[in-house]
């Protein structure tokens, strides 16, 4: 099982193109993106995609990490052959692991690899990270996949969940929610 992102990449990349892809030349944040998941859709692929140059950002790209059952089999250190033949071994491998709220592994923030560059403030600005304009209707550039906690301000109750986040401003997202999820309901 990979335990960080780093490490994931190295096992897909060491898997070749089946798994991985990277993306050599500078592309644009507008739609280039996401052209070439299509292309590798179209043909059937779902490998990790890694760009290493997005124009207006120092920083990589990286897409589809869970793009296909078999992705998702590699995170939990399952072979994908076994996968293939049988997709309940993700939900079995879930399980085996504590799935069912037992306890995360606390890591110190101080200490934590996603500590490496922190901006605060007047500092925060959501242009510097390589986030795309998924589809020619899209109104902007959008974190498909974006994890979003929330605080109910009436009982104090957390929620945490996946939603689609659209970059409003430099220090501004918006997030798509529907009536029936929590955040919805905290907004409400």
């Amino acid at each position: 099982m990979s335990k960080d992102l780093r490490t994931f990449l190295d096992q897909v990349r060491k898997l070749g193109p089946e798994f991985y892809v990277e993306v050599n030349r500078k592309l644009s944040p507008e739609l280039e993106v996401q052209v070439i998941q299509q292309k590798l859709a179209k043909d059937g692929r779902f490998p990790v995609i890694y760009c290493p140059e997005i124009e207006g950002s120092k920083l990589p790209l990286v897409t589809d990490l869970v793009g296909s059952h078999e992705m998702v089999g590699l995170a939990f250190g399952i072979d994908p052959k076994e996968v293939a033949a049988d997709k309940d071994k993700i939900f079995f491998e879930y399980r085996r692991r504590g799935g069912e709220g037992k306890p995360v592994k606390t890591v110190s923030s101080s200490s934590a690899p996603v500590k490496e560059v922190v901006l605060k403030g007047k500092d925060i600005d959501l242009g510097l990270l390589p986030i795309p304009k998924h589809a020619p209707l899209n109104s902007g550039r959008y974190i498909s996949v974006g994890q979003m906690v929330c605080r109910d301000p009436s009982t104090g109750i957390y929620n945490s969940g996946i939603y689609r986040h659209e970059v409003k401003g430099k220090d501004k997202l918006g997030a798509y929610t529907i009536p029936a999820q929590d955040a919805a309901y905290i907004w409400r």
